[in-house]
């Protein structure tokens, strides 16, 4: 009996060895290597499949002939090796982190179980994100420049996907739960609990895709054009828009202000109770009426039998 149970122990763990142990599949297509932990991924394969689409979608907002060259690899994580290649990177991630880029690297790692929830809603949209950081990324460390925090994560929400509904629902929830963070908090680095970066994150996009509405559609081209002769980010802004990025904060706000206005007043607490007064005003004067009607029939029955 004891020989049998290590004879099975032995194999359980030849087994998970080889389990963990497995190599993944690599698939080059183009410019890009995908590094598959789960071969014949389905989902995977569609992506790959639309790569050229895709970066073209990125390249495109960029305008920069050379970042078509950059080899990226891209590594498709799912929960079996999620931990496995987090640590093999050296990375503190949050756990809700759907994906991160190395620019100095090259590299984008994608973690199925996370796509999906906000800002992360599809894998199309979080590949075209990374790939932003990538290319940006490039862009930068040709002058050695940086851009702030809220921008770069902007810009690759604003290529990544377009503005929608559930971005306005982010907005609002945010109007109603807490005040909106200063872009000055937003500079270098995001909150790590997941409801305050949402914050963060939908800000960024509101931000950059405000200015790409105000000062048209070739604005952040022409912003990363500046970037790569190597002027900064403040002066860039300000030779396209005449304005200061604290001047183009407050018209922001103003404009924020003026959408989300209604939000906090039909949330308060006076307003719900004002609600419900009315709402049961209007159920009793629904059930006044409706005995009224049936008094009056009553009346008109006992006539007309009399």
């Amino acid at each position: 009996m004891k020989w049998n149970i290590i004879i099975i122990l032995i194999a359980l763990c030849i087994v998970g060895t080889a389990i963990f142990c497995q190599q993944p599949e690599v698939v080059v297509a183009g410019n890009f290597q995908f590094i598959l932990h789960e071969k014949n991924d389905p989902i995977a394969k569609e992506l790959i499949q639309d790569i050229a689409e895709l970066a073209s979608e990125v390249q495109q907002q960029f305008d920069m002939e050379w970042l078509k060259k950059i080899a990226t690899s891209v590594e498709l994580v799912g929960a079996q090796h999620d931990d496995q290649v987090v640590k093999r990177d050296l990375m503190s991630v949050p756990t809700w982190l759907a994906a991160y880029a190395i620019p100095g690297q090259d590299r984008i790692v994608i973690r199925y179980k996370n796509v999906g929830s906000y800002p992360y809603l599809d894998l199309r949209a979080v590949f075209k994100h990374e790939l932003t950081h990538i290319y940006l990324g490039h862009l930068l460390n040709m002058h050695h420049i940086t851009v702030p925090k809220w921008f770069e994560e902007g810009l690759a929400m604003f290529i990544g996907k377009k503005w929608n509904w559930q971005d306005y629902y982010q907005v609002a929830m945010g109007t109603i739960r807490t005040k909106q963070i200063p872009l000055k908090n937003l500079e270098y680095s995001f909150p790590y609990e997941e409801y305050d970066v949402q914050i963060a994150y939908v800000e960024s996009f509101s931000v950059v895709n405000y200015m790409a509405e105000q000062y048209g559609e070739n604005f952040l081209t022409n912003l990363l054009k500046k970037l790569e002769q190597g002027i900064t980010f403040e002066k860039a802004v300000l030779a396209i828009t005449k304005k200061n990025v604290a001047d183009i904060e407050q018209d922001w706000n103003n404009d924020i202000f003026r959408y989300y206005k209604w939000i906090p007043i039909i949330a308060s607490t006076t307003f719900l109770w004002i609600l419900i007064t009315a709402l049961t005003l209007f159920i009793y004067w629904r059930r006044y009426k409706r005995n009224k009607l049936i008094y009056k029939k009553w009346e008109d029955e006992e006539i007309f039998y009399n």
